[in-house]
């Protein structure tokens, strides 16, 4: 069990984090570009970091899905050894 919320919780962390870090480059970016225009729109400020977000989504959709499907595997393999361990009685 702590294995299947280990390998969970590392491949949540790796689908997220190109994410998050475009969202906090552009963020950064953007908020500099705001304090230096002075412009203090929110929409101004959200609107690049949905943009860069999905564009970064859409190309790495394909490398994503992978990871997904993968960990899926894993996990059904995990289940399938306890099923196993459980049916023939093994500790």
């Amino acid at each position: 069990m702590v294995d299947a919320l280990r390998s969970a919780l590392s491949a949540a962390l790796v689908l997220a984090l190109p994410l998050l870090l475009v969202g906090l480059l552009v963020g950064l970016i953007s908020g500099f570009i705001q304090s230096l225009s002075n412009v203090q729109d929110a929409a101004a400020a959200f609107a690049p970091r949905l943009i860069a977000v999905a564009l970064v989504a859409i190309a790495l959709a394909g490398w994503m899905s992978s990871k997904v499907i993968d960990f899926a595997v894993t996990m059904m393999g995990m289940v399938m050894n306890i099923n196993a361990l459980s049916v023939t009685g093994g500790g």
